[in-house]
């Protein structure tokens, strides 16, 4: 409900969604109209569970925004739910997702629900992404870490901070 109330403009898909299963995400998400973005998490029939990018336009500059979730999250849930979500590898669903967005973005926005040390790697491979900001990595980052061009970001776990990343333009 928070999350509804806050007015987010997207919002990667996580583990922690799924606690209650598949079903509940799915209705919790469509009764607050939560703007959930996913590039690779599929269901058991290859569909996808979300978008899986918006782009914004802002004062004319065309940012996208896109979310990937990593499998190592989902290590910890029971092999009923795994049946239900299929997680294609993170490099992949980049890979395409920068070829659908080519001369579409003036900047990309990535909201990553993987360990920091995997989106050192994804920016170091695709250095067309900005901005790479984590959601799920425990460890806070105060400032944010630049890998080539592309900053990383992450305001630590469950809530318990507000990060704000300024892009100059």
């Amino acid at each position: 409900e928070a999350a509804a109330v806050m007015g987010y403009d997207a919002m990667a898909i996580g583990d922690q969604e799924f606690i209650d299963g598949l079903a509940t995400f799915r209705q919790v998400a469509a009764q607050y109209k939560l703007p959930f973005l996913s590039e690779n998490l599929r269901d058991g029939e290859g569909k996808r569970l979300a978008p899986g990018y918006l782009i914004k336009d802002v004062g004319g500059i065309k940012i996208a925004v896109c979310a990937v979730a990593g499998s190592e999250r989902y290590l910890y849930l029971d092999e009923e739910f795994m049946k239900e979500v299929k997680i294609e590898p993170v490099a992949d669903a980049v890979e395409g997702m920068l070829k659908e967005l080519s001369g579409r973005a003036d900047y990309i926005i990535l909201l990553s629900q993987q360990d920091k040390q995997l989106d050192r790697e994804l920016a170091k491979k695709f250095p067309r992404i900005n901005a790479i900001i984590g959601g799920h990595d425990e460890e806070l980052l105060l400032s944010p870490i630049r890998v080539g061009q592309t900053v990383l970001c992450n305001a630590g776990i469950l809530s318990e901070q507000v990060g704000v990343l300024h892009l100059g333009v």
